[in-house]
């Protein structure tokens, strides 16, 4: 997309205020998202936004996703109304994705006097243990698939994805804070934010990370962009390399629990001519 074309859409979005930039970087997120993104800017999400803007010299702009089911997301970017959406899956089908600016995964947590230990879902443990997931028989996530595969089934309780009445928290870890379970299995940066909130938890990585034949409990994590905005991709990929360090503790500081990424390494940028485009 044009320079010029962002900024003469910037009265179909809710901007924040004017800020310094050359141009208007419009970035899709969930309005009631946390830890990643929320409208009052506390997500980490949007502090890694804000920084990257920095780095292109624009202004951020965020546009509310209406629903954050991945079909509505990727319509919304493909149609134009916003540059680039945070916390995709890196290669995600439908988009051109940056480098990973972080990778992460799956943790048993539960409480840190608890009986027992787990780290592995191989341990023998987990057999006797009351387990909450997210998702039903029509929505596994892979660590109840991997459970699954090895008869570990009557003692998994399933719970939404989606916190309900406005809860800061999915209702799996509810469910472990009243006791309800004994261990719950939570996607990394959720169980880091509840873990940081409540103390007094064990949070340990589901292992092993890649469930034979090919289960994946951990996920690199990238900025999504149309297909055609290979110009933009490459800015911010720029930016991801320059302000490595600093979105790495905002991760930190999110209790974010990561994995191992290498740090990126992007191309000198090359001159742009005045309302050249951004994207291929």
């Amino acid at each position: 997309m044009r320079r010029a074309s962002v900024l003469a859409a910037a009265s179909l979005v809710l901007a924040g205020p004017a800020g310094a930039g050359s141009w208007e970087l419009r970035v899709c997120a969930d309005s009631d998202g946390l830890p990643f993104s929320n409208s009052a800017g506390e997500g980490f999400d949007n502090r890694i936004a804000a920084i990257l803007a920095e780095e292109l010299d624009a202004d951020l702009t965020w546009v509310w996703l209406s629903d954050t089911r991945g079909r509505i997301r990727q319509r919304m970017i493909q149609a134009g109304e916003c540059d680039m959406i945070m916390g995709v899956i890196d290669g995600q089908p439908g988009y051109l994705t940056s480098h990973a600016y972080y990778r992460t995964g799956y943790v048993f947590l539960y409480p840190q006097d608890a009986p027992f230990r787990v780290a592995s879902l191989d341990d023998p443990a987990l057999r006797d243990l009351t387990i909450g997931v997210s998702g039903d028989s029509t929505r596994m996530v892979p660590p109840s698939l991997a459970l699954a595969n090895r008869g570990i089934l009557t003692n998994q309780i399933h719970f939404s994805h989606k916190p309900i009445d406005g809860a800061p928290f999915p209702p799996v870890l509810e469910a472990l804070e009243k006791g309800e379970v004994d261990l719950a299995i939570v996607w990394g940066p959720v169980a880091g934010a509840y873990a940081a909130q409540k103390g007094g938890l064990t949070l340990a990585p589901v292992t092993p990370e890649i469930d034979m034949p090919f289960i994946p409990m951990v996920a690199s994590i990238a900025i999504g962009f149309r297909p055609e905005d290979e110009g933009l991709r490459d800015d911010v990929d720029r930016a991801l390399a320059q302000s490595w360090d600093r979105t790495r503790a905002v991760l930190r500081d999110a209790n974010v629990p990561l994995t191992d990424l290498p740090r990126p390494q992007a191309a000198p940028a090359e001159a742009m001519a005045p309302g050249a485009e951004r994207g291929g």
